[in-house]
Formats: structure tokens, C-alpha cells, sequence
């Protein structure tokens, strides 16, 4: 099943902090005082043109929220890095925005270099660093949609790029661990969600304990969905949510990828039916094997568990395998424009619906 969601425009509550984008404020301690010098002197590039193997790690940032309740110096610190935080957010939609057709090596390198900043992100997990590792992934995820449609043979960049992207999992005990810290769950509230092995099911356990069992096909929460106003205001549902289908996104790219490898006439206007004559079955995940009865061989198709298929953890938390139609309704994404909207950084990424009038 294939779930379709409406998007809303965020209504933002005001960030509990004054939250300035540039210049940002003067620095405590050494880490700070690099990333700051960092931001303020990106000048008319990004941060990602500036950020190289020397740049300090990134640090754990909590929600400003969990922030509030902080001693004053440490908070002050959480702060100034929650400044730098939307400055790294405003400068994944300039680089989306400036991208030419056809990347650049300079456009290459500075996606290059945001995967490496979200790799430093998740090293050090915060409710923070998770918003800014999903905003960063969804840079990636729309640059390369966006170089598929465009070009004709795809570039060594574009594998290397697509490699690394797709090195991200969703981490299971990570979410257990930020939930338990932001929200101060025990350990008998997360039961069956941290140490899962099957990560698709702890984390629906997870969503349907943060939501009360909210429909995840059409939350409640939709006004909180921008990476922006996630960082202004603590929703783990809604973070979630985004992870999950930044999940299935970046699966069924893979996808239409191998596709397009395989295809001598590849456009972005192909079907469903054309796209599964090339790509594997989507069909559940099966084991074929030759058993003999009285003597006479015969093959025995067995359905595999979930576990043993080749899932995503997006495609097991909705017992869903990505397929042929999936591949199709992406390409028309990218061809009709659709997917700058795809989980939006800011309110303003959002175009209404024009059944609705309404994002």
C-alpha cells in the first residue's frame, strides 16, 4: 500500500530563543569559534564551500525546547549553535536554488562536502543534529533527481554522490536514545521500539506511541513538516515521518537510477509497464526452491519474512515494496517539478494543491 499525503503550510511558533541567521553572535569555546567564523564567512557561497576535512566535528544539539532548561553558559552555546543550525538549512535551499541544469564540478563538491557535514551530524546525536542530517539528506536526495532528469549519461559524480547518500539508515536505537532524552521515556515506554531487529516495526511502535496512533498516511501534525520549523519547534512524530519517506525516496531513486542504466530510450515520461519489463519483480520477496514428490522434481515458490527481503526501513514500516509504479510516479515528479516540494526545508517550498487551494 502506498500511502499519499497532502502537504500544509507550517503555522511556526516563535523559536524560544532570538534565532539570527548572519552574522551569528560571538562564539564560546573553540568549536563554536570555528563553525561561527565558518557561517560568517561563507559571503555570497555557502557553507558547504567552506567546510573541509579540518572543520570540527559537529556537536550534540538538542531541540530548544530540552535547551530551555539548561544551565546559562551551556545554554547560550546550544543557542549560538541553533543560529548556525538555520544558517546550514538556508544554505541547502541556495544550493538547490542556484544549481544549474547540469551540476558543476564546483555543485558536486559542495554536495560532497553537505554529506559529509550530516555523516559529522549523526555521530553526534541530538534531537537537532537528526532535523539537520534529514534536511541534508533531502538536499541530495532532490539534487540527484533533479541531475537524473538531466542528464543524458550519468557522471562518476553522480554515482559517488548517490553512493554516499544512500549509506544512511535509519537508526533505531538512535531514535530510542533522542526520544528518551527529549521526552524523558523510560525504558518501559520504549519496549519493543529500542534494540528492535526488525527496525520497520520498533519504529512504527515508535510513531504510534508519539502520535497516539495517529494515521501516518495523514497525520495530524502536517503545519510542522518544514526542516525550519522543525528546528523552531520539537515534533519527533513529524521528524519521523520525514525519515521515513526520505527513506522510500532515496530507495525508489536507487531504482529509477538501475533503471535508467538499463533503458537505451530512458525518459522521464515512462510508465509503469515499461519500467517493470527492466527492473526486478516488486512482488513480495520469495525464495524459489526444487522439491520432489513420488520421485518427480517440482518448483515451490516460498514467501519470505519481511525481514529476510530487501527492504528499506522505510518500505518495512509500511510493509510495502517499492514498485514499478513508485519508479513512474518519481520520474513525473522530477519532470513536472513536483519534487521541490518533496519534504520542504521552509513553509515557503510548499505550493497549494489545486483541488484545495491549500498546501
Amino acid at each position: 500500500m502506498n500511502y499519499k499525503t497532502t502537504i500544509f503550510v507550517p503555522s511556526l511558533m516563535a523559536f524560544v530563543f532570538s534565532i539570527v541567521v548572519a552574522p551569528i553572535a560571538s562564539a564560546i569555546g573553540p568549536e563554536l569559534g570555528k563553525w561561527t567564523a565558518i557561517v560568517n564567512s561563507r559571503d555570497k557561497g555557502t557553507v558547504f564551500d567552506t567546510i573541509d576535512a579540518s572543520t570540527p566535528a559537529w556537536p550534540t544539539i538538542h531541540s530548544a525546547e530540552y535547551i530551555s532548561g539548561m544551565k546559562d553558559a551551556e545554554r547560550q552555546e546550544q543557542v549560538e549553535f541553533h543560529s548556525i543550525a538555520h544558517a546550514i538549512i538556508q544554505d541547502a535551499k541556495v544550493l538547490l536554488d542556484k544549481k544549474p541544469r547540469q551540476s558543476t564540478a564546483e555543485n558536486w563538491r559542495s554536495l560532497e562536502s553537505a554529506l559529509r557535514l550530516r555523516d559529522s551530524m549523526l555521530r553526534n546525536t541530538g534531537y537537532a543534529n537528526l532535523v539537520l542530517a534529514d534536511g541534508l539528506n533531502r538536499l541530495g536526495l532532490v539534487f540527484l533527481c533533479k541531475e537524473l532528469g538531466s542528464e543524458e549519461q550519468l557522471s562518476p559524480e553522480f554515482d559517488g554522490a548517490l553512493s554516499h547518500l544512500i549509506t544512511y539508515r535509519v537508526n533505531i536505537d538512535q531514535w530510542a536514545s533522542v526520544t528518551r532524552e527529549e521526552l524523558g521515556w523510560t525504558d518501559e515506554k520504549l519496549k519493543e521500539v529500542e534494540g528492535n531487529p526488525n527496525p520497520g516495526v520498533g519504529l512504527h511502535k515508535l510513531w504510534d506511541r508519539l502520535t497516539d496512533g495517529d494515521n501516518f498516511a495523514c497525520p495530524k501534525n502536517m503545519d510542522h513538516l518544514c526542516s525550519d520549523g522543525l528546528l523552531k519547534q520539537r515534533d519527533l512524530s513529524m521528524l519521523l515521518y520525514r525519515y521515513i519517506y526520505s527513506d522510500i525516496a532515496m530507495k525508489r531513486l536507487s531504482l529509477a537510477v538501475q533503471y535508467k542504466k538499463q533503458t537505451a530510450d530512458f525518459s522521464l515520461n515512462d510508465g509503469s509497464g515499461k519500467i517493470a519489463k527492466v527492473l526486478p519483480s516488486s512482488g513480495e520477496g520469495k525464495k524459489m526452491s526444487v522439491v520432489a514428490t513420488g520421485g518427480v522434481p517440482r518448483v515451490v515458490m516460498t514467501k519470505l519474512p519481511v525481514e529476510k527481503t530487501n527492504l528499506s526501513v522505510g518500505e518495512r514500516f509500511l510493509n510495502a515494496r517499492s514498485s514499478a509504479d513508485d519508479v513512474a510516479t518519481l520520474l513525473h515528479m522530477i519532470e513536472s517539478g513536483d519534487i521541490d516540494k518533496f519534504m520542504p526545508l521552509y513553509r515557503e517550498d510548499i505550493l497549494p494543491s489545486p483541488k484545495t487551494g491549500r498546501p
